[in-house]
């Protein structure tokens, strides 16, 4: 549903659509070199999560490095301690440094790789690494409403769900690549 999202988005504003779906054997080809929407890579969307260069020591996004009391990270997630086991309207916590809201607890995101642990470090794996060629898991991002602060950590906050699952804490962003223009 969200590479279906991602397609119709691109083409109701006139760009290439990114994703090539084969209903026949229900698989998803990416082409980044179109110009439309699509989910971001697990390295992309932590990057964005992480915020400046300045906040390289951030475990959470948003929260300056040692601030990761419940009590000042609250501030910038929903979260077990204070959602009150519910999603929450977008934006109504403080953004990370790169004015980017919710990207640890309330929902957590889809990416466009397959399952791969960061924790484990692939060889070849470098620059802007997209992940295995295949799997059968899609790696998820950012943890939810019902985990606790310490799971919402950016390194700790990965999980992994089949491409054809949907959970209600489960939601999406959408990216773009960067295309050299002539």
């Amino acid at each position: 549903q969200a590479v279906l999202y991602c397609n119709e988005l691109s083409k109701k504003v006139g760009l290439e659509s990114v994703y090539k779906i084969n209903q026949e054997n229900n698989s998803v080809e990416a082409d980044f070199t179109k110009n439309g929407y699509r989910l971001p890579t697990k390295t992309e969307w932590y990057w964005a999560a992480k915020g400046s260069s300045e906040s390289d020591l951030d475990t959470y996004s948003g929260a300056k490095s040692g601030e990761s009391n419940n009590i000042i990270y609250s501030s910038y997630s929903w979260n077990i301690e204070n959602s009150s086991g519910k999603l929450h309207d977008v934006a109504s916590r403080k953004a990370n440094s790169r004015k980017i809201y919710d990207m640890s607890g309330n929902a957590c995101e889809w990416c466009w790789d397959y399952y791969w642990d960061w924790n484990e470090p692939k060889e070849g794996i470098i620059n802007n690494p997209t992940g295995p060629d295949n799997g059968v898991y899609r790696s998820i991002c950012g943890g939810f409403y019902g985990n606790s602060s310490k799971y919402l950590n950016l390194l700790q906050s990965q999980t992994k769900l089949k491409p054809n699952s949907s959970e209600i804490y489960c939601g999406f962003r959408v990216a773009r690549s960067y295309i050299k223009m002539n």
